[in-house]
Parts: C-alpha cells; sequence; structure tokens
C-alpha cells in the first residue's frame, strides 16, 4: 500500500472509536430481515438457529412436499 503508517494508524483509531464501520439503514423491510436473521459473511451467512434444525430428517419423519 501506499498509504503512510501514521495515516493506517490514524484511520484503525477512528474506525474502533467509533464502533466499526458505518452501516447505511435499511432500504426494504426484505433488507431488514436479511440483517436481523443472517449471520456475517466471516460466520458463513446462514440463519441465526439454523444449527436447531441440523440432522432434522434422522429426528423426524420427513413430510411429503411436493
Amino acid at each position: 500500500m501506499l498509504v503512510p503508517e501514521d495515516e493506517i494508524a490514524r484511520r484503525r483509531e477512528a474506525l474502533a472509536a467509533g464502533g466499526g464501520f458505518p452501516v447505511p439503514a435499511s432500504q426494504s423491510p426484505w433488507q431488514e430481515i436479511f440483517r436481523e436473521r443472517v449471520e456475517p459473511f466471516s460466520r458463513g451467512m446462514t440463519l441465526r438457529g439454523s444449527e436447531c434444525y441440523r440432522d432434522i430428517a434422522a429426528r423426524h419423519v420427513p413430510r411429503d412436499n411436493h
């Protein structure tokens, strides 16, 4: 990078002091639901609470869904 170390340090401090990256307000109800229910990309973007339904076919009789 062609950014001086003191500039990187200043930006890092500003980011930490501000609580992280700014997030714009949701522009639709679907975006709001997505943000509430989906884990961040760094955690696999899975639905929060989905671990409760892991291996569900082994625990219950599968439903006909056709």
